[in-house]
């Protein structure tokens, strides 16, 4: 995963040099809604700001609008929908090796 169901920017390049520590997809509900998920151990110096960028960037032109939170942790949650789906990323803060989490749930059924 992923595969071409998911939006263009939903690929395991998303973050430079990152290693995909756990991915996954819902069984699709009766409307065929599912949902998507991959958790990306980030590259060695990749900061928050980074991480931040990189999903903003990736975003762009697909969710005109993210909002920022700052959460738990030293978390940075964005959030953002457009009429096909909603997604949610966050970014890690404080110590340890730098992730993120990124998935997105369909609102209308994708097209197969």
């Amino acid at each position: 995963m992923p595969g071409p169901v998911d939006p263009p920017w939903f690929r395991r390049e998303l973050f430079a040099g990152s290693t995909i520590k756990r991915s996954g997809r819902t069984a699709p509900d009766q409307a065929g809604l599912f949902t998507t998920q991959m958790l990306f151990e980030l590259a060695d110096g990749t900061t928050q700001a980074d991480c931040v960028a990189t999903v903003k960037t990736a975003l762009a032109g697909a969710v005109p609008e993210l909002k920022s939170e700052d959460g738990e942790g030293g978390r940075i949650t964005l959030t953002g929908k457009n009429a096909d789906y909603s997604v949610i990323a966050i970014c890690s803060g404080g110590t340890g090796k730098p992730t993120a989490y990124v998935s997105y749930v369909w609102l209308k059924a994708p097209a197969l």
